[in-house]
């Protein structure tokens, strides 16, 4: 099992990552089909960085 670091590292790549994909998504037009995969992977970086904020705060990680 990843100890707390490494998983607020992973979060932050994610977090990061999400962030990347909405600024692509943002210079697409709405109705692509690049806009859409971008989007998607931005939702889906999300999504896993909050499940990885869900795990630290059960390990008691609340910052």
């Amino acid at each position: 099992m990843k100890d707390k670091q490494e998983l607020k590292d992973e979060q932050k790549f994610y977090l990061k990552t999400c962030k990347e994909y909405e600024e692509q998504r943002d210079k697409q037009d709405g109705k692509s089909q690049e806009w859409h995969k971008y989007d998607r992977l931005a939702q889906l970086c999300k999504e896993r960085a909050d499940e990885i904020r869900r795990k630290l705060y059960e390990m008691g990680c609340t910052d």
